[in-house]
């Protein structure tokens, strides 16, 4: 399973695993809430039947300009 805040970002994603021959589906989180998660862990295990590797990268990078 493929989580992205950005649902195109994460079909694509899923789109090259599969054409990889592999199994693969994404769906839009927001893992700032509970409730979001919680759905991606119920549809995980509904679609695969477990979790074998949990990767969680997720951040905010802000860019400023540097002062003087």
């Amino acid at each position: 399973m493929i989580a992205d805040i950005h649902p195109e970002t994460g079909d694509e994603a899923a789109r090259i695993i599969r054409s990889k021959g592999l199994n693969a589906k994404s769906m839009s989180v927001d893992v700032t809430r509970r409730d979001s998660v919680e759905n991606l862990v119920s549809q995980t295990i509904r679609e695969f039947g477990q979790i074998d590797i949990l990767v969680n990268c997720a951040g905010i990078i802000l860019r400023n300009p540097l002062k003087k």
